[in-house]
């Protein structure tokens, strides 16, 4: 056996051991460091807290086929909408106009009347 190898061992652990206390007192100047910096504002304009998680992946997708069901549907309704309105829309302004030219037709036959009314009253006045 070696003599030399139980002092080179203890050479060996005293290198590490120095080394991971250097190190450690790195990491304790960078922390101390951090939390120097650190802000505080008071008094707090908020409570930040985190939040439990809430999604639901199946509901999610119940919901989803759900809205593309009533999607679907509000979109045949609204072309039913459409192909009624193509069609009664033209016969509804057709019946407006034949109102419209039959309530004219009534004003222009009662303002004759009252014309006519008007003028035999001037005949008998003269």
């Amino acid at each position: 056996m070696d003599s030399n190898a139980p002092a080179e061992i203890f050479k060996w652990v005293i290198i590490i051991l120095s080394g991971l206390v250097v190190l450690a007192g790195v990491v304790v100047g960078i922390i101390v460091g951090f939390r120097k910096n650190s802000v505080t504002i008071e008094p707090q304009p908020m409570d930040v807290r985190k939040q439990p998680k809430r999604f639901n992946h199946d509901l999610a997708e119940q919901r989803h086929g759900d809205h593309e069901r009533r999607i679907h549907d509000c979109e045949g309704e609204i072309g039913d909408i459409w192909k009624t309105l193509r069609i009664e829309l033209p016969e509804m302004e057709r019946r407006i106009n034949k109102a419209g030219e039959e309530r004219i037709t009534k004003v222009h036959d009662r303002v004759n009347d009252v014309l006519a009314a008007v003028s035999e009253l001037r005949g008998k006045v003269q």
